[in-house]
C-alpha cells in the first residue's frame, strides 16, 4: 500500500490573479509569496485608492492596506489615536489596526489596517469581504479625524467669540 500525500493546492500566484482583475485592482507586484495592489475605490465609497499587501504565511494570508495618516520621522505617535485605534481593535471580529515601520526617509509610520484569512476558507466572496471592511475601516478612521478636527476648530472658534464678548 502506497503512501497518500495530500498535496497543497494553494497556489498563492495563482489565486490572487484571479481575485485582482481591472478595474477595481491594480496588480503591481507578485512574487514570492508577496503582492502589492492598488485598490480603487468602487462608486459607493467615497475615497481615494489605496495600497494593499497580501503576505503567504503558512496556512494563512496576511492582507494590510495603509490609510493615509502617517507620522514623519521625529514626530511623536498620536496617543489619543493610538489609544482609540485599540479600542477598535477590542471591539472588531475581522481586521485590526497596526503601526507599520515604513522604509521611507520622509515618513516613519503609516497606520494600517490588517486582516489575516485562512487560505483554506479564501474565495473570491472573501476577498471582497476583506477588501471592502478594510476600505469602510480606512474612512471610518478619516471621518473620525475630520469631526475631531471640526471639534477643535469650532472650539477654538467659540473660545475666540468669547473672549470677544468678555471686552
Amino acid at each position: 500500500m502506497g503512501i497518500l500525500r495530500v498535496s497543497n493546492s494553494f497556489n498563492f500566484e495563482k489565486k490572487i490573479k484571479s481575485f485582482c482583475q481591472p478595474p477595481r485592482y491594480d496588480l503591481s507586484k507578485l512574487e514570492d509569496g508577496l503582492a502589492f495592489l492598488v485598490v480603487h475605490p468602487d462608486a459607493s465609497e467615497k475615497m481615494d485608492e489605496h495600497i494593499m499587501m497580501i503576505r503567504e504565511l503558512d496556512d494563512i494570508l496576511q492582507f494590510s492596506m495603509a490609510s493615509h495618516i502617517m507620522v514623519a520621522p521625529g514626530e511623536e505617535i498620536p496617543h489619543h489615536l493610538s489609544t482609540t485605534l485599540l479600542e477598535i481593535n477590542s471591539a472588531s471580529l475581522m481586521g485590526f489596526w497596526s503601526l507599520e515601520r515604513v522604509d521611507n526617509p520622509e515618513i516613519a509610520f503609516v497606520f494600517s489596517y490588517g486582516n489575516n484569512v485562512s487560505k483554506m476558507l479564501l474565495n473570491k466572496k472573501l476577498f471582497d469581504e476583506v477588501v471592502t471592511d478594510m476600505f469602510e475601516s480606512c474612512g471610518d478612521l478619516y471621518q473620525m479625524i475630520e469631526s475631531a478636527e471640526q471639534a477643535y476648530k469650532s472650539s477654538m472658534s467659540d473660545a475666540e467669540n468669547g473672549e470677544h464678548h468678555e471686552h
